[in-house]
């Protein structure tokens, strides 16, 4: 019989980018429907859905995670193909191992087994496209759109080292475009050096505005970071008049999208005072976003922070993993999660538990132990019992 590691190996040795889901979810569909599944189908936005009815809709308990995967990126510092699903020293390498076909094969698991079973309320299976560009954007068309019910509570599979997610610091994209005026390089005094003032404006973020950012004792402290920096024109000999920087910012509880980009703006607004630039603005990104289905969406990069109290839901979901030998505490996610939306912009009781390290998302040579993949689905079974039992 073909068990979970099994279907975790084929999960990763399908190349799953962002908008390029399709294969995979194709085959989690039929995986789905094998298991017996009451209903599976894949939505306009590629998403694939599964539901286990049972007696009434209530509770209606959803576990959640994301089919598509980061680039493997230098393939140098792997020590195995990134596709290949390699078993090394009880663990499975792979891009994607960790993040996070390893929950998506213990989720279809679990799935199983609660299909088996008689049980009160329903749970629903949503596997999504996209959130590695747009967290939370899939998860919200499924609510808002296919299913129009909010969930008594979502399971996310984010890797937890089969510790309870309960929150982390949100992300904002911050699009920032400078513009000066170009000349001859033999000239740059004639000019105004777009890529000049873009190292003055990175400089302040790095060394003036990050290290005095919030902190919140759980989340952390906010951070901001350059993610990415063009310039044009970019043949020379000649001054580049126009530049354009993305910046990271991760933030914690409460912050708005204008405090966060007051101090950029500020110092946008400084070096146009001091003739560095003619003019710049800073905003955050809008960009379209493609489907493999060919549907197309629109998604600003303003992701909020979250973190669920520990009391009530969070309580039960510990106390049922205890009771399964399961020696779990609370945990707080550095990267993002499709909380932002279920919990952080919605309020639906939102946990998450996941084999693996986080550190090791994204990374060459990500990795997932065996036994921890297996350990997983039993921790779903517990979590999903214990609410529509």
């Amino acid at each position: 019989m073909k068990d979970v590691i099994h279907y975790a190996k084929k999960f990763v040795q399908i190349p799953s980018l962002s908008g390029e889901e399709k294969e995979l979810a194709f085959c989690v569909r039929d995986v789905l429907n094998e298991f017996g599944l009451d209903k599976v189908y894949i939505d306009e936005l590629g998403d694939v859905i599964g539901f286990i009815k049972g007696k009434s809709l209530r509770p209606l308990v959803v576990l959640e995670g994301h089919m598509d995967h980061v680039s493997p990126g230098n393939l140098k510092l792997w020590n195995c193909q990134p596709y290949s699903a390699e078993l090394i020293d009880g663990s499975i390498f792979g891009r994607g191992a960790v993040d996070m076909k390893a929950s998506l094969a213990a989720m279809t698991f679990a799935a199983k087994e609660v299909a088996s079973t008689e049980h009160e309320g329903t749970l629903l299976l949503c596997f999504v496209v996209h959130e590695e560009t747009v967290e939370g954007t899939a998860i919200e068309h499924i609510i808002e759109k296919e299913i129009r019910e909010a969930p008594d509570l979502v399971v996310l599979g984010e890797a937890t080292n089969l510790d309870l997610g309960i929150g982390h610091r949100g992300r904002a994209v911050v699009d920032v475009e400078l513009n000066g005026r170009t000349a001859h390089a033999s000239m740059p005094e004639l000019g105004l050096n777009a890529l000049h003032a873009a190292s003055k404006l990175i400089s302040y973020i790095e060394e003036e505005l990050n290290p005095n950012l919030p902190f919140h004792q759980k989340l952390g402290k906010a951070t901001i970071a350059t993610i990415s920096l063009s310039v044009s024109p970019k043949v020379g000999p000649q001054i580049p008049d126009r530049s354009r920087i993305l910046f990271d910012r991760r933030t914690i509880l409460r912050e708005t999208e204008n405090e966060i980009l007051r101090p950029i703006r500020d110092k946008v607004g400084e070096l146009v005072g001091e003739k560095t630039v003619l003019d710049g603005a800073a905003r955050i990104l809008e960009e379209d976003i493609k489907c493999w289905t060919g549907r197309k969406l629109r998604a600003k990069d303003f992701f909020p922070s979250w973190l669920i109290k520990e009391t009530g839901i969070v309580q039960k979901a510990l106390k049922c993993l205890w009771t399964r030998g399961f020696r779990a505490d609370t945990h707080v996610w550095k990267f993002s999660t499709d909380g932002v939306y279920t919990y952080g912009l919605k309020g639906i009781p939102t946990v998450g538990i996941g084999p693996g390290d986080e550190a090791l998302a994204h990374q060459p040579n990500e990795h997932v132990r065996v036994k921890d993949v297996e350990k997983t689905v039993q921790a779903y079974v517990a979590i999903v019992e214990s609410l529509i039992s």
